[in-house]
């Protein structure tokens, strides 16, 4: 569902939907790539990232299976404008229930149009701007637990929803895998969904990319690792440090160390209490730095080792029940 293709310089965002949105959580950098990134440099889909696909649309028509009659909107794809009138048509009608349907309605920022696209949206008894009936939105996802991504982009669905029927629908749903069906806290997932769409509109209308950070339990499926690896590897990035987590790496910031050679340069000691840290994590994070500005092998440290105890102060310390070290 990206909306762009070209730079911020030469146009900025039109529409942000759903799709961006949910993305834009997970990582900021590839919302902004999806928009304004050259997708030449994106990498081919993997086998399991293309069986995921498979397992998803599975299951999104399974789930589908259970509603009838089931109405789809007729548009050119991409044509987010076209998509809206033509859903609209069906939730005037007061159809049962409609696939993919497309909702829009404008932005806070003068402009930019939200877009939503739930794979449902099923009509109940209600007062809406058509009549006596109302929509509800439902997402049909994969996995297995109602994720926090999840259930924001289902807040999303339901806000753009209650600006186009005229009244917040009574829930929003999430279709999970193994045929749960999750309803979404609105009252507690409307705030933090404000949070993430102001926050996404900022961000994305900025003139740079923001900062990549390459973490493989959350890169490894995206189609820009291999564009973002290849920054990382240029700069020296300290995300390719093993050890240097997304919170680790924000501690670091916050004592400006953001490049392998200032943390080369730093002191064990000095990282030892941030939290999450400790002093052997410190210790290999500064020597693993060093070994690569150096481009060598740089032994550890060995531990502080406390005196040697006789066998009768052993025995002694043992009464006494202390913990005591093996050599």
């Amino acid at each position: 569902m990206a909306a762009e293709a070209s730079t911020p310089s030469q146009s900025l965002i039109r529409w942000l939907t759903d799709d961006v949105l949910f993305h834009y959580q997970r990582c900021s950098r590839r919302a902004f790539l999806d928009l304004y990134g050259d997708r030449a440099q994106q990498n081919h889909p993997s086998d399991y990232l293309l069986k995921l696909r498979q397992d998803s649309l599975t299951h999104r028509e399974r789930v589908l299976e259970d509603y009838y009659p089931l109405y789809r909107p007729e548009f050119p794809s991409g044509d987010w404008a076209a998509g809206a009138k033509a859903t609209l048509d069906l939730m005037a009608e007061g159809v049962e229930a409609i696939r993919q349907g497309v909702l829009a309605t404008p932005s806070a920022v003068a402009g930019v149009q939200l877009v939503s696209q739930p794979d449902l949206l099923i009509k109940r008894p209600g007062w809406s701007c058509w009549g006596d009936w109302v929509y509800l939105p439902i997402d049909i996802k994969l996995g297995k637990k109602p994720k926090l991504d999840y259930q924001i982009v289902a807040a999303y669905h339901a806000y753009v929803l209650s600006r186009v029927q005229g009244v917040w629908p009574e829930a929003s749903g999430l279709a999970l895998r193994g045929g749960q069906m999750y309803t979404v806290d609105l009252a507690r997932l409307v705030p933090k969904l404000q949070t993430v769409l102001n926050d996404c509109l900022m961000d994305l209308r900025s003139q740079v990319a923001p900062e990549l950070f390459i973490s493989h339990s959350r890169c490894d499926l995206c189609h820009w690792l291999n564009h973002c690896y290849s920054e990382a590897k240029a700069t020296r990035h300290l995300s390719l440090l093993p050890g240097v987590t997304p919170a680790r790496y924000e501690f670091l910031k916050q004592h400006h160390l953001t490049t392998v050679a200032a943390l080369a340069q730093a002191s064990p000691a000095h990282l030892a209490p941030l939290p999450g840290f400790g002093e052997q994590v410190a210790e290999k994070l500064v020597h693993q730095a060093q070994a690569l500005v150096d481009n060598r092998a740089i032994p550890r440290s060995a531990p502080y080792a406390p005196p040697r105890l006789s066998p009768v102060a052993r025995r002694s310390a043992r009464r006494r029940g202390r913990t005591l070290l093996r050599y």
